[in-house]
């Protein structure tokens, strides 16, 4: 009897995950209501302040990098297949994780950038930005749109970014790096965004 109820449970909540991970990727969720004051300061616990408007990026890739690196066949225990993602899906979870960046880790990862390093990532999601180091003792590292042409230029799938940006992957397995390779080396060993 036992046996039964535990496979039933377990059917249960395999039909319910299934079910959230539908309701995770389709429909997309409607736009933000522009009345609201976007861009006020909210501060997340043990992750630094955001702008009002990334809170529902902060979701976005919770359920993204959760459902498909840990849940979800290959990496995670769960046997079912999605979609393959939308470039507004990879994107929200990537303006998250950039704008987490200079927050998250604080002077250790500060400390790992000297010069600047440029981050190219390609496919749905894609993004190219400049980390600039710290310009005070105590501050942190700047993130801007687009590529410093002499930087050191670190490669990768936003899709792979994702998974070894917050260390659930190797990231030498996931990256070119053109330039200094020593540059962003300790960088990217440092980095594990949460």
């Amino acid at each position: 009897m036992k046996c039964r109820d535990r496979a039933a449970r377990k059917s249960s909540g395999r039909s319910h995950l299934a079910a959230l991970a539908s309701e995770a990727v389709d429909p997309p969720p409607p736009p933000p209501d522009p009345s609201l004051p976007k861009n006020d300061p909210v501060e997340v616990a043990g992750l630094g302040t955001y702008p009002r408007h990334l809170l529902a990026n902060t979701m976005a890739f919770n359920v993204f990098c959760h459902l498909r690196n840990d849940l979800l066949a290959p990496d995670g225990p769960l046997p079912f297949k999605l979609p393959e993602p939308t470039d507004d899906q990879v994107a929200s979870a990537i303006d998250f994780m950039l704008a987490g960046l200079p927050r998250m880790q604080g002077s250790a990862l500060t400390a790992t950038v000297r010069r600047p390093l440029v981050l190219d990532l390609t496919g749905p999601g894609a993004t190219t930005i400049t980390i600039l180091p710290a310009t005070a003792p105590d501050g942190q590292l700047t993130v801007t749109s687009g590529a410093d042409s002499t930087a050191t230029r670190i490669h990768s799938t936003a899709l792979d970014f994702i998974a070894w940006a917050t260390t659930r992957k190797p990231w030498r397995d996931r990256c070119h790096i053109t330039g200094d390779t020593h540059a962003a080396t300790p960088f990217l060993d440092h980095l594990n965004i949460i």
